[in-house]
């Protein structure tokens, strides 16, 4: 399928040349998000809001029943007659669930420490299996 507005973009850069348009990206759900992504901001020098740069531009509706939806404040259901709960987690018998097997992934004190790092739990769907990246023997750098 021909995109449109590329073709349009590239024809009105050819005709006037050393303009630059900034394309950004829009998500299946209709938000647009901004030229640079993730943005760059200077560290605070005071405690403030972040700014949401995706938001700036909201799309007329957002689809919600496209993809998972994760409801962290109310922006989706603020104009609903839904209320968002957040429940207290409860214990898990089985702890811990993720642990250290081999030597190298111990402290080198001995210590037991594995944990989920760097965002690293995700599913990979070629393979249908969650994967996870993981830290082991933190807390004190090894030695030698």
């Amino acid at each position: 399928m021909i995109n449109l507005k590329n073709i349009a973009v590239l024809l009105f850069s050819l005709v006037v040349p050393g303009l630059a348009i900034a394309q950004t990206e829009v998500l299946y759900n209709g938000i647009h998000l901004p030229e640079q992504w993730p943005p760059r901001y200077a560290e605070p020098q005071k405690a403030q809001d972040m700014p949401i740069p995706y938001l700036e531009q909201k799309p007329g509706v957002i689809p919600v029943n496209v993809g998972r939806q994760l409801f962290v404040d109310s922006f989706l259901i603020a104009e609903t007659n839904l209320n968002r709960v957040i429940h207290t987690p409860r214990f898990y018998e089985r702890n811990p669930v993720l642990g250290p097997d081999k030597e190298w992934e111990k402290t080198t004190e001995g210590g037991l420490y594995a944990a989920p790092f760097s965002d690293g739990i995700w599913y990979d769907e070629k393979d249908g299996k969650f994967k996870m990246w993981y830290l082991a023997g933190a807390g004190v750098l090894h030695k030698g």
